[in-house]
Order: structure tokens, then C-alpha cells, then sequence
């Protein structure tokens, strides 16, 4: 028995003990030579890298990229040459606080790097009486993505309202 409980104890304690040595947590975000953005989670060495900072992601946190921080794929650049960007159209989120469709969309727009504006009905009667336009069914969410209303959560609509 004590044989069990020290062989336990010793598993305990190593346990306790990898974090240490394992995985740090850190991230190191840096420019290249040809001006491309790198992610690391070691630290850069040498001339490698322009702007080389260490970054601290918290568990909670959402990476919000700016247009400067990725190259846009070929998808996107013929979009832009055919003049057919939809994904510029303004994004409105009509929702309540406690619906969980409602957060649904909300994360579905923070994974897919969506900037939209949310109004909460239950706080604004002029915009609950607007969403009623759009949507006479009533439900949240409503979505207006341009011209566009689509009733209740789909991910499929809200991607091809925004041309992905």
C-alpha cells in the first residue's frame, strides 16, 4: 500500500512539474525579409526578422487581424480586380441578450473575422419595430447583410450574403 501511494505521490509530482518544461504560452509575431507576416513560438534569431515582438495570447482572447497583417488569397484578389467584394456590405445583428442563437451568430462573425453592428431589440423599440420590417416572423437573430435579411441563425446564408 505504501508502494501505491508513493508511486502515486511520484506521478503527482512529475505531472505538477511538465508545465515547467513543456509548452510556455508564448508567441513570437515578426515581419520576414519579404515583408510577410510569421508566427513562432519560438524566439527569432538573427536578421530573419523586422519588428520582432513577443506576444502574450490570453484564453479569452480573439485575434483581430488587420488587412496590413495577411496576404489576401487568390480568391479574394480576384474579387477585388472583378469588383465584386460583398464581404464590404454592412453586417447588422438585431438579437437579445439571451437567446443562444443569437450568441451563435455573434461567434460565427468573431471566428470569420466579421465586423457587424448589433442591436439589441429588447433595449430599443425603434429597432425592434425596423427588425419587424425585415423580418414580420419576428424572431432572433434577424441578419441584414446589405439587402439581404435572413431569418434566424445560418451559416450557410450569412456566408453567401458575404460572397465566401
Amino acid at each position: 500500500m505504501k508502494q501505491i501511494i508513493a508511486i502515486l505521490l511520484l506521478a503527482a509530482l512529475a505531472v505538477l512539474h511538465l508545465p515547467a518544461h513543456g509548452t510556455s504560452g508564448e508567441i513570437y509575431k515578426w515581419t520576414d525579409e519579404n515583408g510577410n507576416i510569421q508566427f513562432s513560438d519560438k524566439p527569432v534569431r538573427g536578421t530573419q526578422a523586422v519588428n520582432a515582438k513577443k506576444v502574450t495570447p490570453r484564453k479569452d482572447a480573439v485575434i483581430n487581424l488587420n488587412a496590413t497583417d495577411v496576404q489576401p488569397v487568390e480568391r479574394d484578389k480576384r474579387r477585388a480586380q472583378a469588383g465584386t467584394r460583398r464581404s464590404d456590405q454592412k453586417v447588422v445583428l438585431y438579437a437579445t441578450e439571451w437567446c443562444p442563437y443569437c450568441e451563435k451568430a455573434r461567434q460565427w462573425f468573431r471566428e470569420n473575422g466579421i465586423t457587424y453592428t448589433e442591436i439589441d431589440i429588447e433595449k430599443d423599440a425603434a429597432a425592434k419595430a425596423r427588425m419587424k420590417t425585415l423580418n414580420p416572423g419576428g424572431g432572433v437573430p434577424t441578419v441584414q447583410i446589405g439587402e439581404k435579411v435572413i431569418a434566424g441563425y445560418s451559416p450557410q446564408e450569412m456566408a453567401a450574403a458575404l460572397g465566401r
